[in-house]
């Protein structure tokens, strides 16, 4: 809005006059934009929602991407893992018997939760197995740990296991 001198007023009247209609325009503005401020708030449960949302939508997203990258493991790969699991069984079942005096009646008495594996508690010792796709990978308390190592691809041909001295 220009400026038009009125007569009778000096320049800085006019100016003030021209400040406080426009205060007052600002501030009726604002006045009728307020009700429809508070109609327009969002419920304050929106942007925790929108974030969960997108965090399940990413955590389905890696789930799917897993599944479908996995590798199957190989028949030779397949069996070592066995190998694995049956060797730390063992040392898990010789560690019971040496702080009982006696062999676990169940690997999950001696710490093993492995429902792929077989145990049988013996009188003169166990027998633990594996059985994968018709392999069976098989120890028992007499066999030779280094040998046992050796034949599933485990250790080095050259190693030997280390005893344990009281």
């Amino acid at each position: 809005m220009p400026h038009t001198p009125t007569p009778g007023r000096s320049d800085t009247d006019a100016f003030a006059a021209a400040a406080g209609e426009l205060i007052d325009e600002v501030q009726n503005t604002i006045q009728d934009d307020e009700p429809t401020a508070r109609a327009e708030r969002r419920s304050p449960w929106l942007v925790p929602g929108v974030l969960g949302v997108v965090f399940v939508c990413v955590a389905a997203w890696n789930v799917w991407l897993l599944q479908a990258a996995s590798p199957r493991l190989s028949a030779t790969e397949a069996r070592r893992a066995d190998g694995v699991l049956v060797f730390v069984a063992t040392q898990a079942v010789e560690g019971y018997a040496a702080e009982h005096g006696h062999m676990p009646e169940r690997l999950e008495d001696a710490g093993v939760d492995a429902p792929d594996l077989m145990y049988r508690a013996q009188a003169d010792g166990f027998a633990i197995s594996a059985v994968r796709d018709g392999a069976a990978v098989h120890f028992a308390r007499e066999d030779d740990v280094d040998d046992f190592m050796i034949r599933m691809g485990i250790a080095p041909p050259d190693s030997t296991t280390p005893e344990i001295v009281p």
